[in-house]
């Protein structure tokens, strides 16, 4: 197919057949000297448009024309083929190319003092990926990317979109430390957008004491835990004072009224508060039943006919034990974050959780490698109604029944794996909530 596609002067086809030939075959040598006759033919060809653009002081083509043909020049040399590359083209492309780089360059100068940032940095990434130490194309490429952000950021600080603005800081401090005044305008942007929320004691409703102060104390642990740059929580020893102090009822709805009264106490922008609404705890009793089944037991029996004794498999009606048992504990949780300056709910949910761990397993008191699942209506006595469960199915599911684990997880670890998951999802929706949008 190869020679075909060459003796058609398709010659970059061709040595694209031969690459794959030697692609499996590394010692194929008709496919080595096909390759060198037509990839030559290839390279020649690129030469020779190179060469032209040059002439012609078409620059942009010239650098291209000789990319593709240093490029397909090294593929070929993968293959253990040299091809003809004259050295005095060298010489042309460098000129070439440094005509080409010093019209790029200014052009992406131009583009930047017309504040065409993004075009610009295109630009110098193309001077970059060809030379990387022309000029300042460093300098200009962090320019081209940092200062469309520092715009951006002042912008956003204007707006009052601080958060917005600190991360696009942050960003451009990523790149360069020292921009501009990045790193004082980041800090403010931080300290303007702060979000602080005050926590108010949860409520429970429930006959499940204390499960209201385990999930507060986890959610404050959690969201402390995060170093969020503007969420901040109140000190809550100074929350529970102050609402003493003043004897501040916040039970029930929390109006405009008390909401802005108790901002101004705590300092606060809003105010979290929630309520148990449902908690249930279920430690399920061991259930217990004895379930039938057959125990085969080797014997020796004498073959009426020939005398020999062979042994059997003679199977007793048995019972084995199967036990279960099961614990729960569900909760739901009700909670508001309302704003002190306006009394709004900013964010609500309910979540709702629920764990339950089962233990089902099954016990014998014996040999149990014969033993079968079945049923049976005497153990005494054999019936035409006695069924044995025999299959291999059925004896792998017995066998799994008596090696599984009689461990149920305790009411304790399940409350707090629900503790855990409720406080993460709060914490979660806090930390995503953004006060300025």
């Amino acid at each position: 197919m190869g020679s075909q596609l060459s003796e058609a002067g398709l010659h970059r086809e061709a040595s694209e057949r031969y690459m794959e030939a030697l692609r499996r075959n590394r010692n194929n040598v008709q496919a080595q000297i096909a390759l060198r006759q037509d990839g030559q033919r290839v390279l020649d060809h690129h030469l020779q448009e190179f060469y032209l653009a040059h002439t012609s002081a078409d620059h942009t083509k010239a650098v291209r024309e000789f990319e593709l043909a240093s490029r397909y020049n090294e593929m070929v040399r993968r293959f253990g083929v040299s091809l003809s590359f004259p050295e005095n083209y060298r010489p042309m492309f460098m000129e070439s190319e440094e005509i080409y780089l010093r019209g790029l360059y200014i052009e992406a100068q131009d583009l930047i003092d017309d504040g065409r940032f993004a075009e610009a940095e295109n630009i110098l990434k193309e001077i970059s990926r060809l030379r990387e130490d022309y000029g300042t194309v460093q300098e200009l490429r962090d320019l081209a990317y940092l200062e469309p952000r520092y715009q951006e950021a002042l912008t956003a600080m204007q707006e009052e979109s601080f958060r917005k603005a600190y991360f696009l800081f942050a960003d451009i401090m990523a790149r360069d430390p020292n921009y501009k005044d990045s790193r004082r305008m980041r800090e403010l942007a931080r300290e303007r957008g702060i979000f602080t929320v005050g926590v108010l004691p949860f409520e429970n409703r429930t006959n499940v004491s204390n499960i209201e102060q385990l999930i507060l104390a986890r959610l404050i642990a959690d969201i402390n835990g995060m170093n969020d740059p503007f969420l901040r929580l109140i000190d809550r020893t100074n929350t529970d004072r102050i609402i003493a102090e003043q004897r501040l009822s916040l039970e029930g709805v929390i109006d405009q009224r008390t909401a802005v009264m108790a901002g101004e106490m705590m300092g606060a922008k809003a105010l979290l508060k929630a309520t148990v609404i449902e908690a249930r705890e279920s430690e399920g009793r061991l259930q217990r039943e004895n379930r039938k089944g057959f125990l085969g037991t080797p014997v020796n029996v004498t073959d009426p006919q020939t005398g020999a004794v062979v042994s059997q498999m003679q199977y007793n009606r048995v019972f084995y034990q199967h036990f279960t048992r099961e614990n729960e504990v569900v909760v739901h949780v009700q909670y508001q974050l309302v704003s002190t300056a306006t009394g709004e709910i900013l964010l609500s949910d309910v979540i709702e959780m629920r764990r339950t761990d089962r233990a089902e397993y099954s016990r014998f008191e014996g040999d149990h490698r014969h033993l079968f699942a079945g049923v049976w209506e005497n153990q005494k006595r054999p019936s035409p109604n006695d069924r044995m469960y025999n299959s291999p199915r059925a004896k792998r599911e017995l066998n799994a029944m008596l090696q599984a684990s009689d461990k149920v997880e305790s009411v304790p670890n399940l409350r707090s794996q629900i503790v855990r998951d409720l406080s993460a999802r709060m914490s979660q929706q806090l930390q995503s909530f953004n006060p300025e949008r």
